[in-house]
């Protein structure tokens, strides 16, 4: 029996958890009252330590290190990412639309977080399955840890 490369992948679920952080948080800046913004404030930031903790927990744990390529395109995604929600504080949708303007762009923010945070996920699990790393296999005969 041999450990796979998804003993410390990251589950859609806890991707998804963070981009809905993000995108709610997101949303409630979009839409620009004195309340929602503390809320989207407090939001942004617990999404912030969530971020780091999985970073910490998946990729520290995990020991891999990608490709510069897969580097690049990450920091790409993340830009782009970064231009859209800045592009959407740019355009101000009138009073009577704010609310659906900031549901709309709260969705468009975190589905977008959340396609970032799977690529993410999808390229460390590449790279550790390509031996980058050096992975740990479990003999079967017994439970000694073999490199």
């Amino acid at each position: 029996m041999s450990v796979s490369a998804d003993v410390h992948a990251r589950s859609p679920w806890v991707d998804g958890t963070l981009a809905a952080l993000v995108g709610l948080g997101y949303g409630l800046a979009l839409f620009n009252s004195p309340t929602t913004w503390l809320i989207a404030v407090v939001l942004l930031i617990l999404a912030a330590a969530f971020y780091a903790f999985l970073v910490f927990r998946f990729v520290r744990v995990g020991d891999t290190r990608q490709d510069p390529s897969a580097q690049r395109a990450h920091g790409i995604r993340v830009i782009a990412l970064f231009g859209l929600a800045f592009w959407l504080t740019r355009i101000d949708p009138g009073e009577q639309w704010r609310l659906l303007y900031a549901v709309g762009g709260g969705l468009l923010i975190g589905i977008g977080g959340f396609l970032v945070l799977r690529l993410e996920e999808r390229a460390r699990r590449r790279a550790s399955g390509s031996g980058v790393s050096g992975g740990s296999k479990v003999s079967e005969g017994d439970d000694r840890i073999e490199p």
